[in-house]
């Protein structure tokens, strides 16, 4: 038993070296979304997949398709779409492994109130309880006790509701103080809720407060130094809350600390920015990407330190963008999709790999690019095919590692020309002999671009 547990703990480090050294040049690419989309959502399934919901897609109409995005394969795909246009809503997660959509934009209806349930198993939609208030800009938080907390919002007031996923109905809880939208909800490691700036359309506030939801009741805590919206609020390690940014356009930065229910400022960016993304990876450190700063879109990036509270700027995006997402997916670094450029909407997508701090475009035209179908792969139906481009005549190295990094297969190992090409791999290794189910990686070199993908065989 103990020579096992060595074993499987060899092979993660093994992994886990290979990942951080000797592969940490390799770059994924994913086509891009089907359609732009700007103020939609993105939700990570319990199956490690991404479902991006609706949005808007030409700055006028809103749209109610959604799609699967694959990090295994770097692949989209659609699925059923909601029943309602929308967008500026939100979507959470569910305990049962659903996500609830609520609330939105429709230019048709206006500010909504109706919600809908996306089921991954079935891949398809469903209505439920629509909320008692239209709200659209507002903030959904999945509290401890797996009721969805929604607060106030544009058209809402100060009202607040909690939605049960085990009888599929919304009541109402205690109103806000403060009527808001475009603030944040941040659930703390003690189970409360921080609710922090926003605006109300004529103002805008530096007000936050805390909703218990053990008696459903919130209460006054210490207010931003500065008023803002359009900020982003992140969940440090070490309980504290970390927000960035915001309108006024600014790039200064406080830390709440629920033990003192006080805010302090912290450093400040080297970027003003609003409407920007801020997420926690390695859980040490936070990258915030683009934003807006007049005239328009940004993507200037940077990485929080959590250990000493500084900021440095890292790579840029490939494309500017704001009212984006960005989520993250383990094991494959930070996603971000869509939003506003400078002068149109985009359905690009990029990834920011946290172990080498590169920012990879994922651009359905950028090339050399390489696909692999289908994955995960079984033998007893036929073979895997690797499919690739080239823009220009390249050396190309084609070559499958098994999981401690060891040389098992080269597929390809030649110059080509420019043009689309098929390889096909039957299972084997360079011996002939069927190899066994597991975890493999097949490396593609085309002169002086390199991607890794990883392979699940299965017999």
């Amino acid at each position: 038993m103990l020579k096992q547990i060595l074993r499987s703990s060899l092979a993660v480090i093994i992994i886990m070296f290979i990942s951080k050294y000797s592969w940490a040049e390799y770059r994924s690419y994913a086509d891009s979304m089907s359609i732009p989309r700007h103020h939609h959502t993105t939700t990570l399934l319990q199956n490690g997949k991404v479902l991006v919901c609706a949005g808007g897609w030409n700055g006028l109409y809103q749209t109610a398709s959604c799609e699967i995005f694959d990090p295994l394969t770097n692949i989209w795909s659609s699925t059923d779409s909601l029943d309602v246009h929308r967008e500026k809503h939100t979507a959470t997660l569910l305990p049962n492994a659903k996500v609830l959509v609520a609330g939105g934009f429709y230019y048709d209806q206006y500010t909504l109130s109706s919600c809908e349930i996306y089921d991954p198993s079935t891949a398809t939609w469903i209505y439920t309880d629509s909320m008692n208030t239209k709200r659209r800009l507002h903030t959904a938080t999945l509290c401890p006790d797996g009721k969805v907390l929604v607060v106030a919002g544009y058209s809402a007031g100060t009202t607040c509701e909690v939605y049960d996923y085990a009888t599929g109905s919304w009541s109402p809880t205690d109103s806000i103080e403060t009527p808001r939208f475009n603030h944040t909800a941040t659930l703390l490691s003690n189970g409360k809720v921080l609710v922090a700036g926003g605006h109300s359309g004529s103002d805008f506030f530096s007000s936050c407060e805390i909703y218990d939801p053990t008696y459903g009741t919130w209460s006054i805590t210490d207010s931003l130094n500065q008023a803002r919206y359009g900020h982003t609020a992140t969940l440090l390690p070490d309980g504290k809350v970390l927000v960035s940014g915001g309108w006024p356009i600014t790039s200064s930065c406080e830390i709440y600390d629920p033990q003192t229910e006080a805010w302090a400022y912290t450093d400040s960016m080297n970027c003003q920015r609003v409407y920007h993304t801020a997420t926690l990876f390695n859980n040490t450190q936070i990258l915030v990407t683009g934003g807006y700063v007049y005239p328009g879109a940004i993507s200037a990036c940077e990485i929080y330190n959590v250990t000493n509270d500084t900021w440095a700027m890292t790579d840029t995006l490939n494309t500017e963008r704001f009212f984006h997402t960005a989520i993250l997916l383990q094991d494959y670094g930070v996603f971000v999709t869509g939003g506003e450029a400078r002068y149109n909407y985009t359905s690009s997508c990029e990834t920011y790999d946290s172990l080498t701090g590169i920012e990879e475009t994922t651009v359905k035209e950028q090339i050399p690019h390489i696909s692999i179908l289908p994955n995960p792969f079984s033998h007893s139906n036929g073979v895997m095919e690797i499919k690739y481009v080239l823009t220009k005549q390249l050396q190309v190295k084609l070559t499958l590692y098994n999981i401690l990094g060891e040389k098992m297969k080269i597929l390809v190992d030649e110059k080509q020309d420019r043009g689309y090409y098929k390889v096909h791999w039957n299972g084997t290794d360079t011996t002939g002999k069927k190899v066994s189910s597991g975890l493999y990686f097949c490396r593609f070199k085309a002169g002086d671009f390199i991607d890794t993908k990883k392979l699940l065989f299965l017999k």
